[in-house]
């Protein structure tokens, strides 16, 4: 996981003092939430406006890094080594 990436949402979300949040379970419906909107975009539209699929998958990643950084998760490994494990 990019070190200053994380540092930047950690940051973000501490400014707005959302720190007091961190538990999983709301990670994972803010997780899940975002992601709907995702799916809502593509609901209207097969090719949905480029500046709105890109926050929207903002949002999604930012959330999952946040999960990841509070369960101590490096994502990049866990990928790497899932698509290991599924070969």
């Amino acid at each position: 996981m990019s070190k200053k990436l994380i540092e930047e949402i950690v940051k973000f979300r501490n400014e707005r003092d959302w720190e007091d949040y961190p538990s999983g379970i709301s990670l994972a419906y803010a997780l899940s939430l975002e992601s709907e909107e995702i799916l809502e975009l593509f609901s209207w539209e097969e090719k949905p406006n480029k500046y709105d699929l890109e926050n929207q998958i903002s949002n999604v990643a930012s959330y999952l890094y946040l999960l990841a950084y509070e369960n101590n998760i490096d994502i990049e490994k866990a990928i790497l080594k899932r698509i290991k494990e599924m070969k």
